[in-house]
């Protein structure tokens, strides 16, 4: 069954886009949940509502949450765009496929 899967690269960028890439809500709450400068009730609040916030009035949750003043004032540049980097939240893909598909 495996051996016939097939990958779309453009049309699962295209499923991701629709989420206005609030996928990347469990990585930014972790950026930003560094006690004691955020407790982890109030990282989740700033999270979710951003998330909430860029579906609603679809627009990009990065965008939202590294333009969030909060967020800012916690987090340098470099850590808000490793909070969001593709290539970071896909850098075990391939351990994860041979550990469950085999080499």
């Amino acid at each position: 069954m495996w051996d016939k899967l097939l990958v779309l690269s453009e049309r699962m960028r295209r499923n991701l886009d629709l989420t206005r890439e609030a996928w990347f809500s469990p990585a930014s709450y972790c950026s930003i949940w560094r006690p004691p400068a955020c407790c982890a009730e109030r990282a989740y609040g700033v999270v979710q509502a951003h998330a909430m916030r860029a579906w609603e009035e679809e627009c990009r949750f990065p965008r939202r949450h590294g333009a969030d003043p909060e967020i800012r004032a916690a987090l340098k540049p470099e850590q808000i765009g490793e909070a969001f980097s593709l290539e970071r939240q896909l850098r075990n893909v391939d351990k994860i496929f041979a550990r469950v598909f085999g080499e």
